[in-house]
């Protein structure tokens, strides 16, 4: 089957007519969400990597980096978390007898994701606001710690 006529097969049931529609914008949503959440896994290896580099070498260039990534570390957790919650909206409203029959078992890795996501540590609180020495010894501590 080719795909339109997967979409004209799927699009010609007893479902209300806005509903394709809306599902190809949820996979977009989707895709976006996907994409975004893999990023803002990495995000924080990378910095702690500039960040320790920085250190250790006394190289401005490498912590500036890793404030420059922080910053886009937290932009890119509240989109995830944005993103996420529509997502979680859409699962519910887009495919409610899916939801319906298997909602127990789909919500589960939403919810693992949504405690992952909260529950890491945010590195913009680390190089942000505080002094260079005293972050200097944080990061000693850590490492010495490893």
């Amino acid at each position: 089957m080719v795909l339109g006529e997967v979409i004209t097969v799927l699009a010609s049931g007893s479902q209300p007519p806005g509903l394709l529609p809306a599902r190809e914008q949820m996979a977009t949503s989707l895709g976006f969400h996907i994409v975004l959440s893999c990023f803002g896994v990495a995000f924080p290896a990378m910095i702690f990597v500039m960040h320790r580099r920085g250190i250790a070498a006394n190289d401005p260039t490498a912590l500036q980096l890793a404030k420059r990534w922080a910053k886009v570390s937290a932009v890119l957790f509240a989109i995830g978390a944005v993103s996420g919650t529509v997502l979680s909206f859409e699962m519910g409203l887009l495919w409610p007898g899916l939801m319906g029959r298997f909602g127990d078992v789909l919500g589960l890795p939403f919810a693992f994701e949504g405690c992952r996501s909260s529950s890491r540590p945010f590195p913009w609180r680390v190089t942000g606001s505080s002094s260079n020495a005293m972050h200097r010894n944080a990061v000693r501590y850590t490492l010495a710690r490893m």
